[in-house]
């Protein structure tokens, strides 16, 4: 009885640490983001730039992905001396007055968040959460990068 009790308690454990965005299936794919082979928005790349978009079409944000080394290193499959580098986002929601800021999201994680935080909603976006998201996952990390070497 101990045991099922422990397995029980074990069980309740791992499913709160797990929430469901964070296991959603993001997939980039021709121009469309597909969630759970769904379209949830679209995407263009254009110099080094990524644009989001509604699915009616409406941008709504601009990711700039960045990176800088973090002073680590590795030798790749043909020994090779490489730098571990580490990725991050500057994010710009474009119809709305909030300033650029960067976040440690990126790709799939950042599409998660989104989600998560309900960024876009009935294919619109919204402004209350936009300013939430922003609230949590802003970071500024152009700052801290020189503290890494």
């Amino acid at each position: 009885m101990k045991k099922i009790a422990l397995l029980i308690a074990l069980a309740l454990l791992v499913l709160s640490f797990n929430e469901p965005g964070d296991k959603l299936k993001v997939k980039f794919k021709k121009g469309t983001i597909l969630v759970e082979k769904k379209p949830w928005g679209k995407y263009e790349r254009t110099g080094g730039k990524s644009f989001y978009s509604t699915l009616s079409g409406t941008e709504f944000v601009s990711v700039n992905g960045l990176s800088y080394g973090t002073g680590k290193y590795y030798n790749d499959s043909k020994g090779v001396r490489r730098e571990y580098m580490h990725f991050y986002a500057e994010l710009h929601f474009l119809t709305t007055d909030l300033e650029k800021f960067e976040t440690e999201l990126v790709g799939k994680s950042l599409i998660r968040a989104f989600i998560k935080e309900g960024v876009i909603e009935n294919d619109e976006l919204n402004l209350e959460n936009v300013k939430k998201f922003k609230t949590k996952y802003e970071d500024n990390i152009s700052e801290k990068r020189f503290l890494t070497k």
